[in-house]
């Protein structure tokens, strides 16, 4: 009887009864990759729930929330270490009704710590951060496996962008890709490269033409500098909207395709070649 009433002081002893915090929402790292990395990120720091991993990357930088565009902010786990989190931070350098540009931090930090391991810089004239007629909506990391050699891969930025004009529609997305240097910052090894665009010129009603660009990206075998090759498959369609006989809208598109290929010139990847 007496061990029982022990176990018991134990049990009773160990258990929290005190009124539970309310959890405010994207207040924690959000862990993409598998459905029980929030209970194995709590496992290991008791505290990892409440834990606000964009507050504390801002102090590390010497950022204040006001100072940044926070909805455009991105932040994605690294699937292959789930123990890293990509972010990016835009900076507001200016900023009225129609217009802002902005600072890019693109950093790798430790998801329950916030602790930065790789960080990199740039300012409006290089990274395309502006909007103005033609509208910054969105940025977002890419974890596709890029795989440039053999045991080097590198993640993606891509940016957004959709025109404020609706005689003149115009949507597009740039990609950049990074790897992670040895001094513990990133290398930008393809910059803004066009994957999708999308404008033309109508009459808002019926007539007008445009055109639709995409762009793949599939990685080749051939090395150059020690990197690899990447081949971009281009599908460009050319559509006309006109009134048929019955005064019906109708459109007719033109499809063609081609091919270039993405080489590494030692600092970044530069398109070099058309391929027949």
């Amino acid at each position: 009887m007496k061990y029982i009433i022990i176990l018991l002081f134990f049990l009773v002893s160990s258990c929290d009864f005190s009124t539970p915090k309310k959890v405010e929402e994207n207040k924690w790292p959000v862990l993409e990759v598998k459905e029980n990395n929030i209970e194995e990120a709590a496992s290991v720091n008791p505290n990892a729930i409440e834990f606000n991993l964009l507050e504390t990357v801002l102090k590390n930088l010497n950022l204040k929330k006001e100072d940044c565009k926070l909805s455009l902010v991105a932040q994605k786990v690294n699937p292959i270490d789930p123990g890293e989190t990509i972010m990016v931070i835009p900076e507001i350098v200016e900023e009225d009704e129609y217009y802002f540009n902005l600072n890019s931090y693109i950093v790798i930090v430790e998801t329950l710590t916030g602790k930065i391991l790789n960080q990199f810089f740039e300012t409006p004239k290089t990274n395309g951060l502006e909007s103005d007629a033609i509208m910054l909506t969105d940025i977002k990391i890419d974890t596709a496996p890029y795989l440039v050699a053999a045991s080097t891969r590198a993640f993606g930025v891509r940016v957004s962008f959709v025109g404020s004009s609706r005689a003149n529609p115009h949507d597009s997305e740039k990609l950049s890709l990074y790897l992670k240097t040895k001094d513990n910052s990133l290398q930008k090894i393809l910059d803004n490269y066009e994957t999708m665009s999308y404008g033309g010129e109508w009459d808002t009603d019926c007539y007008g033409n445009f055109v639709t660009k995409k762009n793949v990206f599939i990685m080749t075998e051939a090395y150059t500098i020690n990197f690899l090759d990447i081949l971009v498959s281009t599908k460009v369609t050319e559509t006309e909207n006109y009134l048929d006989e019955e005064n019906n809208c109708q459109s007719k598109d033109v499809l063609a395709k081609s091919k270039s290929i993405l080489r590494y010139n030692g600092s970044s990847y530069q398109l070099e070649q058309l391929v027949e």
